[in-house]
């Protein structure tokens, strides 16, 4: 005789349902994340570089929202998962069939612990992203992580590398004389209003540090200049006269190696992209 069909088990009482609607819920608590940590994140800001025409890199920023959305998704999954007092009052999940194993983690109650150490670890993850920044400035570069600082001048620069992705834009890394590297374009960026006044983007203030180092006669390279061209110059003009001054356009021919003023540019030949979908 056929026997009916076995409907799927669920486990603690909950079926898979639970877990979209779970992550629906987790991706809604990112986006409250992601808003808390923005608005600190400027508060303090404000704070921290008031007066001071300088901006903040936030290194630690996207690392840290992953890490979170990490955490509250395995909490999710534990909550999902099976205790000891739900096989004692389930007979069925006692029985599991032939070949497989029960999925036993331990009593609710340290499940409840796990997950809310899951939960604190996801805040801790919001404190670190508004705590480790680096300060760019007209003075220098500055390192702060949970209270220790460390302050680079500009004099302290070994070389430096203008270079241009066709899909993330432009960057510009500094290599100081202690081997230390410094990318200042492309992470979350948090300025002051000091600095939106005297700047209209972080591309305009590395030209401007271009000059000062420039004056430092310290050696520059210049790499993709012409994917950095097919970027900017046709959708993103404001932006393009400030690239252009970086990677010394009207200077610009495609030679393996070339001198500018005091300063080495080496231009690198590239593929011409066929198109740059996300901003700079």
């Amino acid at each position: 005789m056929k026997q009916p069909a076995r409907k799927k088990s669920r486990k603690n009482g909950r079926d898979i349902l639970y877990l979209i609607f779970g992550t629906f819920a987790v991706l809604l608590g990112m986006g409250v994340y992601i808003l808390v940590t923005g608005r600190i994140t400027a508060a303090l800001t404000a704070s921290r570089l008031a007066g001071q025409t300088a901006y903040a890199l936030m290194t630690a920023s996207t690392t840290c929202t992953w890490a979170a959305f990490m955490l509250l998704e395995f909490a999710l999954v534990l909550q999902f998962l099976p205790s000891e007092q739900d096989y004692e009052k389930k007979p069925a999940l006692n029985a599991p069939m032939l070949g497989e194993k029960k999925s036993l983690l331990g009593s609710k109650r340290v499940m409840n612990v796990i997950t809310a150490v899951l939960i604190a670890g996801a805040v801790i993850c919001g404190v670190v992203s508004v705590n480790v920044y680096t300060v760019v400035s007209e003075d220098g570069i500055t390192t702060h992580t949970l209270g220790f600082t460390h302050h680079y001048e500009w004099k302290q620069v070994k070389s430096y590398v203008v270079d241009c992705d066709s899909s993330r834009g432009l960057s510009v890394t500094y290599t100081m004389r202690d081997g230390k590297q410094f990318e200042i374009l492309q992470h979350t960026v948090s300025a002051p209003e000091e600095f939106h006044k005297n700047y209209d983007s972080t591309v305009a203030f590395a030209a401007m540090l271009d000059g000062t180092i420039t004056e430092l006669q310290i050696p520059r390279r210049v790499r993709n200049a012409r994917t950095a061209e097919s970027f900017y110059k046709e959708k993103y003009p404001t932006l393009w006269k400030h690239v252009s001054s970086l990677i010394d356009h009207a200077e610009f021919t495609p030679l393996p190696d070339e001198t500018v003023g005091t300063a080495e540019a080496v231009t690198e030949p590239v593929t011409e992209p066929q198109g740059a979908d996300s901003n700079p």
